[in-house]
């Protein structure tokens, strides 16, 4: 992603991060059963697509190994656990860095079927 790209995903981003307290949240929206595993923003969301299936808590598996990745560990789900749309927390980034890590991963974690 070219520099003014990357500049106009974290401001895009940004919109969609609370922080408080020192963490910072946001929602995602997961997609089971997809046919590759990645991070998209679509129509201002983020959209996770898993490749895994609901059964067992596949998908919060996948995703919350996705967010480990992006964060480095340090990410926690609050809420959401048995819906589509989840919201995760992020604790000890600012509000510019946790927008910049979740535009790096955008795209990135595809994996072939």
């Amino acid at each position: 992603m070219g520099t003014l790209a990357l500049t106009g995903c974290v401001e895009s981003v940004k919109e969609l991060i609370r922080c408080s307290g020192g963490k910072c949240f946001f929602q995602v929206y997961v997609i089971p059963k997809a046919q590759e595993t990645f991070l998209e923003l679509r129509d201002g969301e983020l959209v996770f697509n898993s490749s895994a299936s609901c059964k067992r808590h596949g998908v919060n598996s996948d995703l919350m190994r996705f967010f480990r990745n992006v964060f480095s560990g340090g990410v926690e789900m609050v809420r959401g656990v048995r819906e589509r749309m989840k919201t995760l927390t992020v604790e000890g980034l600012s509000h510019e860095e946790v927008a910049v890590r979740i535009c790096g991963a955008l795209g990135s974690g595809r994996k072939s079927q």
